[in-house]
């Protein structure tokens, strides 16, 4: 902060403004300022156009010589003066120019001293003890319909509307597909909305509150999941990693959005697991039941290098259990259109899915199972959790998780 008054200003930072913006940096809410966004309002502030951009026809150029010599008290070579303004004719900012050249390592190295000398920074100087940088821990929420939440809603959820401590704290960045989606992590009730604009929830906010209540504070959600999606590979929307920027590529692009925006706010992370939800659709498809064990694994392992994941992360499982719902189906005669009064091949489909969910986290140190055959279902298909539905088996994600760390 000290050398960003340096680059922006040409001097050092009065004791009033640096407490106020280290603090707007820690905050412990989704308002923190990162470096970027503090630089945006020193740039466009009175003192710095009096001194700088008095007649409000700055160009690129003459920002960089600015920066410059406020920065390192001398004049770019023409080589560093072509190479950032280039990078501003293309995509890049005037505030990514001054936090890039402010905590480049010349910066850092010419300002330790004097910033130490000249303004006698302690950290009781902000009342509060001296602390390390916060670390997040990054987990994964993915699968279909039961984990986006489809027919759990809202205004059925007393504990969704309470004020749990979980919900300020715990931010989440979203894509579910039927929803306006969230790139950079929001509060985790951000309404989701299904395809009639109802406000929704998935197993997300059992799992927020629980590992919350366990003690485990400093967590960013993040889900990614869209109904009807299989593991098989097929003519839309599906999560084998084959499939190019389908949902397994989105689920990795907003992973990486996620990592970003705590990197942004001076802190770190690492990538500690996946819950996952997901299965029924797989059920469908006689190579989708056959292959599970294999695209699962495929993903798993994917995830894993794809996001260079810290070494011992976990995956949960939710344990598909379609009995109701078949039941349902076979006594309304709705079954495939071969057997419309048994659903044989339906059944005999569920339980190779469900062999292979078993089997995957029997045969994997870094994967747990949860069942869900006992789960509240909403009444008329037997399928998708209902609300209290959704709270507990976020509970039971976060139990499970826990239990391995």
């Amino acid at each position: 902060m000290t050398r960003l008054y340096f680059g922006a200003f040409g001097r050092k930072p009065d004791r009033q403004g640096l407490i106020y913006w280290v603090k707007q940096m820690d905050a412990q809410s989704l308002r923190k300022k990162s470096l970027e966004d503090i630089s945006k309002y020193f740039i466009n502030s009175a003192e710095f156009k009096r001194k700088f951009n008095p007649q409000n026809k700055q160009s690129n150029s003459d920002f960089v010589k600015i920066i410059y010599k406020n920065t390192f008290n001398r004049n770019p070579s023409s080589k560093d003066l072509s190479y950032w303004t280039g990078q501003m004719s293309k995509d890049k900012t005037r505030t990514w120019v001054i936090v890039s050249l402010t905590e480049s390592r010349e910066a850092q190295r010419n300002y330790q001293l004097k910033v130490a000398e000249s303004l006698g920074f302690k950290a009781q100087w902000l009342n509060r003890p001296t602390q390390t940088r916060k670390n997040y821990s990054i987990i994964v929420v993915a699968g279909q319909s039961n984990a986006v939440g489809s027919e759990s809603y809202v205004q059925q959820s007393p504990a969704f509307r309470d004020n749990h401590r979980a919900y300020s704290a715990y931010p989440m960045s979203f894509k579910i597909y039927s929803s306006s989606d969230k790139s950079s992590p929001v509060n985790i009730r951000t309404a989701q909305t299904d395809g009639a604009k109802k406000q929704i929830f998935g197993p997300e906010i059992g799992l927020a509150r629980t590992m919350y209540e366990k003690g485990k504070r400093d967590v960013v959600i993040v889900k990614v999941a869209e109904g009807g999606t299989p593991l098989h590979k097929r003519d839309g929307h599906d999560w084998n990693i084959a499939s190019s920027n389908e949902n397994y590529d989105d689920m990795i692009k907003q992973v990486k959005i996620a990592s970003k925006w705590v990197s942004d706010r001076g802190a770190t992370y690492q990538i500690d697991g996946l819950i996952w939800m997901q299965g029924e659709t797989d059920t469908v498809y006689a190579d989708g039941a056959n292959r599970y064990y294999t695209n699962i694994d495929n993903l798993w392992q994917s995830f894993k290098k794809d996001l260079k994941t810290q070494p011992n992360p976990k995956m949960v499982i939710g344990k598909i259990d379609l009995r109701r719902h078949w039941q349902a189906r076979k006594k309304a005669g709705n079954c495939a259109p071969s057997n419309p009064s048994t659903c044989s091949s339906e059944i005999s489909n569920t339980a190779k899915v469900q062999a292979a969910q078993e089997a995957f986290a029997r045969n994997k140190s870094d994967v747990l199972i949860v069942p869900t055959g006992d789960l509240s279902v909403v009444s008329h298909h037997q399928i998708h959790y209902s609300a209290a539905g959704q709270m507990e088996l976020g509970k039971r994600f976060a139990n499970s998780f826990l239990s391995a760390q």
